[in-house]
């Protein structure tokens, strides 16, 4: 509510600078010019209906996270829940929120809409807000900027409505972003001192908080880019710009410091990382791709056109392709050359926008430079990845600030009467075509289930129930809130999966759409039994994909409301006695390794060489299931022929140890960081090719018992043990309590026996 009010009277500030009609007539123009785009910009959803449909859908399931959010929030304050904490999902053990995307500012905000109409009908509408606020806030930056209302209408169109905001329509607490510009503009008329210092402290504080309560990703980066921007004006302005920075910086960190007291309860339940040095998501895969500004994806209506779509497909962007900007950056660049005018402001604000302009670009390529899906060299970005929070901020998103900083410009190129205004026009018009969004899909985002409340009849209160497709892959959050959290779920989608879960073997497989791993029904039961789960629900239309799976329960099918539902009994689940994690990875972790050992031997045994092997070749033979084999381990670092020479270096590895031994490096990094070929080891978590010397590397990520096993059982006949790789094993390694890989060489001539028979336990 605080940073409601805020809002407001930045917005009722805005309007008392000059005529207040002519001021409330153009902010109405705006409003109805950008309703108007945003109707035809997600014509999917009205079409289809705001109760029934969901915006983003069926493009991705991230829209669950933020429906839930916007149910829970309101759901737990008013039952005398935590919060920042739910035992709903992720059931037994709980999920800490601190780490989600749940957005509880606005679920707060939206709270009496939910309550009336629900979760789904409040996420459609807050979605068909988003371009609306984010292109309000944008055209009232830009009308104090160039005091031109007109020009900054398409200034307000360029930054709501860019790629930007078109592929970030899925992620509702990055595409709000309507504040960003509201810290510009409060910062400017600081400078301007067109406010004094109490109120722009305490709005600064509060649009920050507001911030941090929606995406706490943008609270960071608006931070960081914001000390960017000033840096950049200090370093172009003269004397008297530096001289009016200077009072309004220190407000600002006085500002942030109030902002971070405010949320310090939020912060305490944030920090530390769970995921210690490793960023979550490779910032590497997440970041832009430098013909990625140049050539248009299908989120621009230019990426319909032939060229485009042959290049896109044969191009890799890596994730949320949003870098595309069109003409705007020859505007961009054409306005910072052009002379000045002898009249204009001392501060030379066309060549700092362009200044401002390239910093970001060049941030936003990320840690390592990407042309056509290539590694070409690293980037300036690469020393962030060692600090921690800083180095999750994915760089594909910095390109927000890059459109914020492209309004401006474009305002300030409309306003510019030193060129023929129809030239001016006419460029400007060119450069918005260039950049016109796709429309925003929508799909049926109900099931007759949950929405005629069928689950009452099979579910008790509270009960735990296990929903398929599982995770990301399935849309359990968005059924749970819309039953208003009738019943727990064991598992969800929040944004990372909690270690609790991603040690249980069957939970990587179900995240990976395909079950069938070594063991999967005695991996599936003990899962089932150790969560409690009295129920499976699995949408009819994926159905046939866990047929096999759902089979080994020896439950009844029953098909109702569209999908498939399971009653459990203690005659369906596991005949294991309290079934653990450790366990059942052990378990697996020992199928797995007998199956690469068996590999090896078979693929030796047909006169293959060991040099040749790996689990693509021994899948390739037959000899290894999808399942066990997985895809190629896409590298974390780069492969630029200094680092392959620094990995074989002495002085590198004495560093990779330390931290691996010290610091908790997850190990898909960790395999990357051994003096070994990567090439080897795959996403399904297993490794198997040729060692050092003449020997075979076989290698299993597993946690400690699980290793421990493993050490036991086959470590007589290793000619080395690592673990976890690439230190060498000793009793008192300590390492990380996560999963990790295990990796033992053996002697072509010292490959263990196997007497076990070939096929895994089902």
């Amino acid at each position: 509510m605080f940073g409601a009010v805020a809002i407001r009277d930045v917005v009722s500030l805005h309007l008392r600078l000059g005529d207040i009609k002519r001021a409330v007539a153009w902010d109405a123009a705006a409003i109805v010019l950008y309703a108007i785009a945003a109707m035809i910009y997600l014509h999917p959803l009205f079409a289809g209906g705001i109760r029934n449909f969901c915006v983003g859908a069926p493009e991705s399931n991230d829209p669950q996270i933020f429906i839930w959010g916007l149910a829970w929030y309101p759901y737990a304050i008013s039952h005398g829940l935590d919060p920042l904490f739910t035992k709903l999902a992720f059931a037994p053990s709980g999920y800490n929120l601190a780490w989600s995307t749940t957005i509880p500012a606005p679920a707060l905000m939206l709270w009496p809409i939910t309550a009336r109409f629900g979760p789904l009908v409040s996420f459609n509408l807050l979605s068909a807000m988003v371009p609306i606020l984010s292109a309000y806030a944008a055209f009232a930056l830009c009308r104090h900027v160039s005091k031109a209302a007109p020009p900054s209408l398409v200034g307000g169109m360029v930054y709501g409505f860019s790629t930007y905001q078109r592929i970030e329509a899925d992620h509702l607490h990055l595409a709000l972003s309507f504040i960003p510009p509201l810290l510009v503009l409060l910062f400017v008329l600081r400078v301007d001192n067109r406010i004094g210092r109490f109120r722009y402290e305490v709005l600064l504080a509060a649009c920050l908080t507001l911030q941090f309560l929606t995406s706490p990703e943008i609270f960071a980066t608006a931070i960081l880019f914001g000390a960017f921007a000033i840096s950049a004006g200090w370093w172009i302005g003269d004397k008297e710009c530096r001289i009016r920075l200077r009072l309004p910086l220190r407000e600002s960190i006085v500002a942030i410091a109030v902002a971070v007291v405010a949320l310090s309860p939020y912060i305490y339940r944030f920090i530390p990382s769970p995921f210690g040095l490793s960023p979550i998501y490779n910032p590497a895969h997440c970041s832009s791709d430098l013909l990625g500004f140049l050539i248009p994806t299908g989120a621009s209506l230019a990426g319909s056109l032939k060229f485009a779509r042959v290049l896109s497909s044969r191009i890799g962007y890596g994730c949320e392709p949003a870098a595309y900007m069109g003409l705007l950056p020859v505007i961009a660049v054409w306005l910072a050359l052009k002379p000045r005018a002898e009249s204009a402001d001392a501060f030379p604000i066309e060549r700092f926008l362009a200044l401002l302009l390239i910093g970001i670009v060049v941030l936003a390529l990320g840690p390592v430079i990407h042309v056509g899906g290539a590694t070409v060299a690293p980037s300036v970005w690469l020393p962030a990845l060692i600090f921690p929070i800083v180095n999750n901020a994915l760089p594909a998103r910095f390109v927000l600030y890059g459109f914020l900083t492209l309004s401006v410009t474009m305002t300030l190129w409309l306003s510019d009467t030193r060129r023929r205004a129809s030239m001016r026009w006419l460029v400007a018009a060119a450069a918005m075509l260039s950049v016109l969004p796709a429309a925003v899909p929508a799909a049926q985002a109900t099931l007759p289930f949950f929405s005629q409340r069928i689950y009452r009849d099979y579910l008790a209160p509270d009960e735990t129930v296990m929903i398929l497709p599982f995770g990301y892959n399935g849309e359990a959050m968005k059924w749970q809130a819309q039953s208003n959290f009738f019943f727990r779920v064991a598992g969800g989608y929040l944004s990372v999966i909690p270690h609790q879960y991603q040690a249980w073997p069957i939970v990587p497989a179900l995240l990976a759409d395909d079950p069938y791993i070594p063991g999967y029904g005695d991996q599936f039961k003990a899962f089932l039994t150790a969560h409690g789960v009295g129920a499976i629900i699995v949408a009819e239309t994926e159905y046939a994909r866990y047929a096999k799976l759902c089979a080994t329960l020896g439950a009844a099918p029953l098909r109702t409301g569209g999908v498939v539902f399971f009653r459990l009994g203690p005659a369906n689940l596991t005949p294991f006695d309290h079934p653990t994690a450790a366990e059942m990875d052990t378990r697996y972790n020992l199928d797995r390794f007998k199956i690469l050992i068996r590999a090896a031997r078979e693929f030796l045994a047909r006169g293959h060489s060991y040099r040749d092997l790996s689990p693509f070749a021994a899948a390739r033979l037959g000899l290894l299931d999808t399942t066990v084999a997985g895809d190629r381990l896409r590298a974390q670092t780069t492969g630029f022929p200094f680092v392959r020479a620094a990995r074989a270096s002495t002085a590198f590895q004495a560093v990779a140890g330390y931290l691996i031994a010290h610091r908790m490096i997850r190990e898909r990094l960790a395999v990357e960081l051994g003096p070994l070929t990567a090439d080897d080891a795959t996403t399904s978590g297993i490794w198997l090719g040729p060692g050092t010397g003449e020997s075979i590397a076989v290698g299993v990520v597993a946690a400690r018992q699980a290793a421990a096993s493993l050490r036991a059982r086959f470590g007589a006949s290793a000619d080395a043990i690592y673990y976890p790789y690439p230190l060498r094993y000793s009793e008192q390694s300590s390492g990380s309590d996560d999963p990790q890989m295990l990796l033992m060489t053996f002697r072509i001539a010292a490959l263990p026996a196997l007497e076990e028979p070939n096929a895994p336990r089902n």
